[in-house]
């Protein structure tokens, strides 16, 4: 229903009719109209008594009730659209799979983006946002969620890997990459993979029959680092990684990357702290390129380093790391020199800091439940009894404090008893502000890249940690990977990995051209701030028989609006 309200501008009453409706859950304005003055709009109203309403619609001044308003999503989703079709998604997976194909994974990669809903939910999503009318064109509106899922899962094997490297060409098109190129590579993808359901091979994981049970796979990733950019993916049964497993998979990936003519390249392999990074560091075999490495290592490796005072680390440049500090120096590791640089960031210490309190608050308890046992069972004990003996206890008592630190945190004795074994334990207060200063919010890395600056061979490993918690995240969502009895019947994990990588690119991408728009934000805080922005739609009585309908923008200011101004994303806008 719209109401009049009156706002004084220098002195002087204006109104203005403005129309609100709930809008995910809460009230909004959704369309707002400048009156005038009391004269301009008595004026108004005598010419609509006067004349009627005419056959071409309202006249100026009057603003009937409005039956109802609908949002639909526009911001974040029409925003990841059009880097898709810039790149030319669609035209690269229709090319080889057909255009449903393309729909399919263009839709499932946003529904990824921006927050996966449930399994059977994905074509009920798409309804309530403007991607209707974009992906809907030409293919029979009437899509079966079963249909859906059937064209993702040919985004397996061969036509896949091809429209993928159709894909990377149009990046380096667009965006122009250099030859550094940064590998990663994921064990755990999907940890439990459908029973039965086709590799990226096109065959039951490892050749196992029909409904053999799950298989663990994984997935190696080139990333180039200026953009952090997933360009090419392979997905990998985990049992190729073996003593040749990390050049192998270096050499696949640079095969297919030369052939976008990006001329030598120099791949950075990217590890974490349980890698084998003696493996890695073992240099490529005899014949194989050369690839350099920035890997985790755990601080109490390099405790000459973790020891150093924190008000000697230096503040890294860039807005991508707010508060982060780090010191950069050498260390021996498996007999070679390689550079170390030591980190600080506060939010990990925080983290850390409260989960230690927490595994001693735990520890406390699981102590003192000992101790009581133990004090029971020797007040029981009758001479002849089999008595505890200190290994058993030492064993237990190592079980419990297994946890991060709490073997460093606690002391404890064990004391001898007549009839049999008792404890004591107590919380080492110097050894948490050992910890605090040397150990938590800390973190190690090494690297043969002695001539990168310090802020890219950080980038790099944080780089990492984002992506594979991307693929955590989505490998944990069983509305994602649905299994043999859901709408879907299981999807190839080829499909699952295809359109993981595609959602990870097109948020790459989000983030870079927000940066050259001067806007440094995280994948996730960019598709907050886009996802605000709603287009609603709002519905009058019908005039003449005519239908009256409006369409308005909410939540388009900010650093939303620079960046749909800037590429002239209105025109996704839903027709009305």
């Amino acid at each position: 229903m719209a109401t009049i309200i009156k706002r004084l501008i220098k002195g002087k009453a204006y109104y203005y009719a403005v129309e609100s409706a709930r809008v995910d859950g809460k009230p909004r304005i959704v369309r707002q109209k400048y009156l005038g003055t009391v004269e301009k709009i008595e004026k108004a109203m005598a010419s609509a008594a006067a004349a009627g309403i005419p056959e071409g619609g309202i006249p100026e001044g009057v603003i009937p009730e409005a039956e109802y308003a609908k949002a639909y999503e526009f911001g974040a989703v029409v925003a990841l659209f059009d880097i898709a079709e810039r790149i030319g998604v669609r035209k690269a997976v229709a090319a080889r799979l057909g255009l449903r194909a393309a729909d399919a994974a263009l839709l499932a990669a946003i529904n990824l983006a921006v927050g996966p809903v449930g399994e059977g939910e994905i074509l009920g999503w798409l309804g309530k946002t403007v991607l209707y009318n974009q992906l809907s064109r030409g293919q029979g509106r009437k899509r079966s969620v079963k249909g859906f899922w059937e064209d993702l899962g040919r985004l397996d094997g061969d036509g896949a890997i091809g429209a993928e490297d159709d894909m990377a060409a149009g990046i380096v098109q667009a965006y122009g990459p250099g030859t550094d190129c940064l590998i990663f590579y994921e064990p755990n993808l999907c940890t439990h993979f459908g029973a039965g359901a086709a590799s990226a091979t096109g065959k039951p994981p490892g050749g196992r029959a029909h409904g053999s049970g799950p298989r663990a796979m994984g997935l190696s990733l080139m990333v180039f680092p200026a953009h952090d950019v997933p360009l090419l993916h392979e997905p990998r049964e985990r049992g190729l990684d073996g003593p040749m497993g990390y050049t192998e998979m270096v050499e696949s990936l640079g095969t297919r990357c030369e052939r976008l003519g990006l001329g030598d390249l120099s791949p950075t392999l990217v590890l974490g702290i349980g890698d084998d990074l003696r493996e890695a560091l073992g240099g490529p075999r005899e014949g194989a390129k050369p690839c350099h490495v920035v890997a985790g290592l755990s601080p109490a490796r390099c405790p000459e380093l973790t020891c150093v005072p924190k008000t000697e680390f230096m503040a890294l440049g860039g807005k991508r790391f707010p508060g982060l500090t780090a010191i950069r120096s050498k260390a021996r590791i498996y007999g070679n020199e390689y550079t170390a640089i030591v980190t600080h960031d506060p939010g990990l210490f925080e983290s850390q800091l409260a989960e230690l309190d927490t595994n001693i608050v735990h520890s406390k308890i699981k102590l003192e439940k000992l101790k009581r046992l133990l004090a029971a069972t020797s007040s029981e004990l009758k001479p002849k009894s089999k008595k505890i003996t200190s290994e058993v206890v030492f064993k237990g008592m190592g079980d419990i404090l297994s946890s991060q630190y709490m073997d460093m945190v606690f002391e404890r004795t064990i004391k001898f008893g007549y009839y049999g074994l008792n404890i004591d334990f107590s919380v080492d207060e110097g050894q948490i502000e050992y910890l605090k200063e040397n150990y938590l919010g800390k973190s190690v890395i090494v690297t043969d890249r002695d001539d990168w600056p310090t802020e890219r061979i950080v980038a790099a490993y944080q780089y990492r940690h984002r992506a594979g918690r991307f693929f955590r995240q989505i490998a944990g969502a069983e509305n994602y990977f649905p299994g043999p009895g859901g709408p879907s019947g299981g999807s190839p994990f080829g499909a699952r990995a295809f359109t993981s990588v595609l959602s990870l690119r097109l948020l790459g991408l989000l983030r870079l051209e927000m940066e050259r728009l001067g806007h440094e934000l995280g994948a996730s805080e960019l598709i907050g701030k886009l996802g605000e922005v709603r287009q609603i739609v709002t519905v009058f009585p019908k005039v003449n028989n005519k239908s009256v309908k409006r369409s308005t923008f909410c939540g388009l200011d900010g650093i939303a609006k620079d960046y749909i101004d800037y590429y002239g994303l209105t025109t996704y806008a839903m027709e009305i």
